[in-house]
């Protein structure tokens, strides 16, 4: 998932269905997407080793992960 929506500003689309089971990086997924805010709390992320600035820029995003399981997780970093 590495850069998929990298500065996509205008990207908004329903993904809450996506099989993220088998991602092990979203390095920059959604950086600089600022119109982004979708619900992605379905999302099994349980395999996911780093989470890089999958964050990093992205304004508008304001919903509720806390119960991702990132016990796998090596890197976050906004």
């Amino acid at each position: 998932m590495i850069s998929l929506f990298r500065f996509e500003s205008n990207f908004n689309q329903d993904i809450s269905s996506w099989d993220m089971s088998n991602v092990l990086t979203t390095y920059q997924m959604l950086q600089g997407a600022n119109a982004f805010n979708q619900d992605v709390t379905s999302w099994d992320v349980g395999n996911v080793e780093s989470f890089e600035r999958m964050f990093d820029q992205l304004e508008g995003f304001n919903q509720d992960i806390s119960s991702w399981d990132v016990s796998n997780v090596s890197t976050i970093d906004a």
